[in-house]
């Protein structure tokens, strides 16, 4: 198959492979139930149910952020981004896989791209119900980044911009640093998520965050998508003295305030043509 069919079709038959779905996710109960002015909602998946959060700020103004969380966290773990954002008037829908959380379902590579698909429509449709009229960007931590970027290059009239964190360009470097043997499996770059070509052809605003020294994803991978995304306004931050999951913590308030100036310049017409690649339509 094309990797354009293979794309549009959502499917990834040899990432669904048993031994690669029980190192790639971690499925778990919420640690904690939702706090104050956040609230837990279930949305529609591919035919299950998948738990989200949602962190709502005061005042119906301001952008919102469709979150995707690592393969180790769940929702509830995005707390502290979340209460964050909405302390600066960024509202957040902080959404989980298969099996995690309140969801249902078992979780794989195919069953997680088409689910986000489902989720992030149903999401841009709460923020205006909720009076939420600000651009939509969509972000993703570690393997969440895979959803991101996918749904930032299929839906370039919901996504007004791009946020990765700790994320991955090319999807045999996730195996390896998973341990997965890859090539004894017979995996080659073409099986994956074609990060990659999905930035081609990606042209909303684009920020890349990534640990100077992170021990997962080596900081190359950053680079890489940096010099792949097709966006005129794109942003490398190489964040020195955290890890591959404590960007947050490492940088506090500062986190926070990068973020919310890179927000301020989603939404804006783009009129840059991208370079030949996977784009959305």
């Amino acid at each position: 198959m094309e990797l354009r069919e293979r794309i549009t079709a959502r499917s990834y038959p040899a990432l669904d492979r048993d031994e690669i779905t029980e190192k790639m996710f971690f499925p778990a109960p919420l640690s904690a139930p939702a706090p104050a002015k956040a609230r837990d909602v279930n949305l529609d998946g591919d035919g299950c149910i998948i738990g989200c959060r949602f962190y709502r700020p005061e005042g119906d103004d301001g952008a919102n952020i469709v979150l995707f969380h690592g393969a180790r966290d769940t929702v509830a773990g995005c707390d502290h981004i979340g209460a964050g954002f909405a302390k600066a008037g960024v509202a957040v829908l902080a959404a989980g896989y298969r099996g995690y959380g309140n969801s249902s379902g078992k979780p794989c590579a195919t069953a997680m791209i088409r689910d986000a698909h489902a989720v992030f429509e149903q999401a841009v449709e709460l923020f205006k119900k909720e009076g939420r009229t600000g651009p939509v960007t969509v972000m993703g931590r570690s393997l969440g980044s895979a959803c991101a970027i996918e749904l930032a290059a299929f839906h370039p009239a919901l996504a007004a911009g791009l946020i990765i964190e700790s994320g991955f360009g090319r999807t045999l470097t996730l195996l390896s640093a998973l341990g997965i043997d890859y090539e004894s499996l017979g995996i080659a770059e073409e099986d994956g998520f074609a990060n990659l070509e999905k930035l081609r052809g990606i042209t909303r605003p684009t920020m890349i965050l990534h640990a100077a020294n992170d021990q997962v994803i080596p900081f190359d991978e950053a680079g890489t998508m940096q010099a792949e995304c097709a966006a005129r306004s794109k942003e490398l931050q190489m964040v020195p003295g955290a890890g591959h999951r404590d960007i947050p913590e490492k940088t506090g308030q500062m986190y926070f305030e990068v973020l919310c100036r890179f927000l301020k310049k989603t939404g804006k017409e783009v009129t840059r043509k991208p370079r030949p690649g996977i784009r959305g339509g």
